[in-house]
């Protein structure tokens, strides 16, 4: 069962690597609204950053892969959690991360940030609450749109 599961792990990741590589030379650039209105832009490299964040749970790390599929799918359904602004000197390319939580077998966290250089949003990780709270320890979370 767990060598099944192991297969099964390695082939989500291998559909999502192949994903990413369709937007290796033309990323996908969608308009999203989800109590924040922005652009989201999708790299291959965003897709590899995804695949290769894993926890010890297979079967979560393979429905993430599967949801990873449709991002801008993923915000539209989601529960916006909030912003909140970058540790200091970690990500200075990003203004800000915001973050989306979806529940199916498992509650899955998408965090987005904001470039400075382009004004548009990219997707960072799909993360479980648990990675999540140790993430956003000691920060606050801001619950209104970013900006106001």
């Amino acid at each position: 069962m767990c060598e099944k599961n192991t297969e099964k792990w390695y082939e989500s990741q291998n559909v999502l690597l192949n994903y990413g590589n369709t937007l290796k030379d033309h990323p996908l650039r969608v308009l999203f609204t989800n109590v924040i209105n922005g652009e989201l832009e999708i790299t291959k490299g965003d897709i590899k950053t995804i695949a290769y964040k894993n926890i010890p749970n297979i079967d979560f790390n393979i429905e993430k892969n599967h949801l990873a599929l449709d991002i801008p799918g993923f915000i539209s359904n989601a529960t916006y959690l909030g912003w909140a602004e970058t540790v200091h000197g970690k990500h200075p390319e990003s203004a800000f991360f915001a973050y989306y939580s979806k529940r199916t077998h498992y509650e899955f966290i998408l965090c987005l940030r904001k470039m400075k250089s382009t004004g548009r949003f990219k997707p960072y990780a799909i993360i479980s609450r648990i990675a999540f709270e140790i993430d956003i320890a000691g920060r606050e979370i801001h619950k209104e749109k970013p900006g106001q």
